[in-house]
């Protein structure tokens, strides 16, 4: 069974237009989030940007 990776569309274009796990990483930096206190997001983002096929768009409240 396949375990997808669940972002919203926001996270998704920040995967796809990143070039490298540091451009990743400093993208999310430079938008306030912290590798110390969210660890779990910089390893879900990691993940997805090294498995692109696995990701899904978790829709929003809202969104269709």
């Amino acid at each position: 069974m396949t375990d997808y990776i669940y972002l919203t569309r926001q996270q998704k274009l920040l995967v796809e237009r990143s070039t490298s796990l540091d451009t990743l990483n400093y993208k999310l930096f430079s938008q306030g989030h912290n590798p110390e206190i969210e660890p779990e997001l910089f390893n879900k983002m990691k993940r997805a940007y090294q498995f692109r096929s696995l990701i899904r768009v978790k829709l929003q409240e809202g969104e269709y």
